[in-house]
């Protein structure tokens, strides 16, 4: 009887510590699709944004592909622009520009940079909530 018992707790236990080893968003519901292969990922904590490359290995990684979280984001057919707090104190935050088509990572870039690049003009710039929304 105590052997019987015993057996089901430990498969209790060990069901238990197999759930929490499991992907907790196997159908990807956290990422909303940018543009090409670029997605805005929306954290657990509901208000923490990254930007991650569908064709990335390690989706996980701190950071995402701009190595810190979305504070601004507009986007069109070409270009990705993210305001990002840095997640390495030591890297600069700024404007980071994500060219789709050659899959190219450029900044951190200063408000005064990013207003002399022509191709970016009239490209609204969302609250990444905002943008999670409209990316529906």
């Amino acid at each position: 009887m105590i052997n019987r018992v015993f057996g089901h707790i430990v498969q209790i236990i060990s069901l238990a510590l197999l759930l929490t080893a499991c992907d907790q968003d196997p159908f990807h519901q956290s990422y909303r699709e940018i543009a090409g292969i670029y997605s805005l990922h929306r954290w657990e904590d509901g208000t923490t944004y990254y930007i991650e490359n569908q064709n990335a290995q390690n989706q996980d990684q701190g950071g995402g592909i701009i190595n810190g979280t979305v504070q601004k984001i507009g986007w069109n057919a070409n270009y990705i622009l993210v305001k990002r707090l840095s997640t390495y104190q030591g890297d600069p935050s700024g404007w980071m520009l994500i060219d789709v088509n050659a899959t190219s990572l450029k900044g951190p870039f200063t408000d005064q940079e990013i207003a002399k690049i022509t191709e970016l003009n009239g490209m609204q710039v969302l609250d990444p909530g905002d943008a999670w929304k409209k990316l529906n």
